[in-house]
Order: structure tokens, then sequence, then C-alpha cells
């Protein structure tokens, strides 16, 4: 917490110790994190690979992405969250 610059009696500003509020902003910074960057992530790769299904399975809790392998047979490919399901393909479709 700190005082405000607008210096009103008895206001005080709150603040995360950890947030430099001076500091310029870096794109580059866990720039894989953000939920939207997986969503970004996931449709470049649903466009590359149209062939692979990836859904959210409600009953597991974990993300599950699945695809032809052979003539007749499937292969799954599984997730905790989003991110590690398309770091996981991304190894395999490399």
């Amino acid at each position: 917490m700190r005082q405000s610059d607008d210096s009103v009696p008895g206001h005080v500003e709150r603040s995360h110790p950890a947030i430099d509020d001076d500091a310029p902003e870096s794109s580059n910074a866990m720039p894989r994190n953000r939920i939207v960057d997986q969503v970004a992530r996931r449709m470049t790769f649903s466009d590359a690979h149209p062939e692979v299904v990836i859904a959210f399975q409600r009953t597991t809790g974990r993300w599950e992405a699945t695809y032809p392998a052979g003539k007749n047979g499937t292969e799954a490919v599984y997730g905790l969250d989003l991110r590690d399901l398309l770091d996981k393909l991304g190894k395999r479709f490399g």
C-alpha cells in the first residue's frame, strides 16, 4: 500500500508489491501462459491439422486430442490444460 499522489487525507492506494506500475510492458514476458495465447495456438494448430479433434473432457477434467493413425485406428493425446496438450501435439506433429 502506498499514499496516493492525489493526496486525499486517509486515502491509500492498494497495489500488489510485485507489480511495478512504472515498468515498461514486455510482450516477451511469459508469452504462452495467457488463455488467449492458447486459444490462438489451438486455432493455428487446427488450421494446419484439421484431422486432429481437440476437446475438453468434463468427466476427466483433461484436454484430449484424437487423430487417425494407420488404416483403421486412432491415436489420443492428453493434457492437463490446453497449453500442455498443444505442447505435446507440437512435438508429435513438429
